[in-house]
């Protein structure tokens, strides 16, 4: 896990080697992302975007209406032309995270090399002057703890997680793919906060259940609540860490968080979910 790089700017952080994802549903959700960020960072109506940055004074071909619907994906030729004219947006198009999230067999090697991209001494580098390090994050994290990993609640944990993951299925693991699975659902609150991503939480939460359908042996059978996770995403003062959970106003004591995953009960006459 030894590495020596340091910590890249966020526009930098995270880029693809370069491989692109053939997996329908990752595409859909890496092109809307893209086209969610540029639209933020426009401040425009999807109208006006489209004018200025995608037609740009040629006819209207509904392009951008196709890429809306996922009718058709942007190719990396329009996202750089958009980068041109708007700075900052095609930083998301280029997250290793799509590459990651793809349902397709991953090399322990092309799992390392994300890894051992972004991280020094045996913990990640995450970027630490974006707005998109939120207060009270730990920085420095080892990099096979994903229960710290989920504590962070922010999209760079949730990476790390993924990252993780993906490392245990091709290296054969057999429990530690469904532990680092189910902490990708618990982890997904933080990065379904970043508002380009959270309009697509359906798209992103269809590739974790992919991702959880490769892992061949599951110790605790377990559903996953989504409506929770929605909810958690949406709760400004949700938190993971124990040390910031809400407390009890009259005791003080500490309310842990409920847990998106529905673990199994097993009975006689079968198997029925539970909320652990």
């Amino acid at each position: 896990w030894r590495n020596d790089m340091q910590a890249t700017p966020m526009s930098q952080w995270g880029r693809s080697s370069g491989k692109r994802t053939h997996d329908h549903t990752v595409k859909q959700l890496r092109g809307a992302s893209w086209m969610s960020n540029a639209l933020l960072v426009s401040k425009e109506s999807w109208t006006a975007f489209a004018s200025k940055f995608i037609y740009r004074e040629r006819s209207d071909s509904r392009l951008e209406k196709k890429w809306r619907s996922g009718k058709a994906n942007p190719s990396t030729q329009s996202v750089r032309a958009v980068e041109l004219l708007l700075p900052g947006t095609d930083w998301v198009y280029d997250l290793d995270m799509w590459d990651l999230l793809r349902n397709v067999d991953i090399s322990k090697n092309d799992a390392l090399r994300f890894i051992k991209k972004h991280a020094s001494n045996g913990a990640w580098k995450f970027p630490e002057t974006t707005e998109l390090t939120r207060p009270k994050r730990e920085l420095r994290i080892a990099i096979d703890d994903t229960q710290r990993l989920t504590f962070r609640l922010d999209l760079w944990g949730f990476v790390g997680i993924l990252a993780v993951a993906r490392f245990h299925e091709a290296n054969g693991d057999t429990t530690n793919p469904s532990l680092a699975i189910n902490a990708l659902f618990r982890a997904a609150p933080g990065a379904l906060r970043e508002p380009w991503l959270r309009p697509h939480a359906h798209k992103l939460l269809e590739a974790l259940y992919a991702l959880k359908a490769r892992v061949h042996y599951d110790a605790f059978p377990y559903d996953v609540d989504e409506r929770l996770i929605l909810e958690q995403a949406d709760d400004p003062d949700f938190e993971l860490h124990p040390a910031w959970w809400r407390q009890e106003r009259l005791t003080g004591d500490y309310i842990p968080p409920k847990d998106p995953i529905l673990y199994a009960k097993i009975v006689r006459q079968g198997v029925k979910r539970k909320r652990s």
